[in-house]
C-alpha cells in the first residue's frame, strides 16, 4: 500500500511499459524504457510492476493459435 503523497505524485502521469504475455494472455516479463528518476518515484513503479502478474490479456494469435509476444502499454496512474 503506497502512501497517498507517493499516489498523488503520480496521478494522470502515464508511463511506458513494455510486456511479454504469454499464449493463455498472462504477463511473465516486463521491461521499462530508460528515464530520468524525477517523474516516476521509484515505490510507484515498484506498486506498478508487483502487480503485473495479476493482469490477464487476450494472447496474440497466428492463423488462430494463441501465440506469446510482446505488448507496448501506456498505463496512466489512476486520478
Amino acid at each position: 500500500m503506497l502512501p497517498d503523497s507517493l499516489k498523488a505524485s503520480a496521478k494522470g502521469q502515464r508511463v511506458l511499459v513494455w510486456l511479454f504475455v504469454d499464449d493463455d494472455g498472462r504477463v511473465v516479463m516486463n521491461d521499462l524504457p530508460w528515464s530520468a528518476s524525477g517523474p516516476y518515484p521509484t515505490p510507484v513503479i515498484a506498486d506498478l510492476l508487483e502487480h503485473l502478474s495479476a493482469w490477464r490479456f487476450l494472447p496474440a494469435k497466428i492463423q488462430g493459435v494463441p501465440r506469446a509476444a510482446w505488448v507496448d502499454v501506456q498505463y496512466a496512474f489512476p486520478r
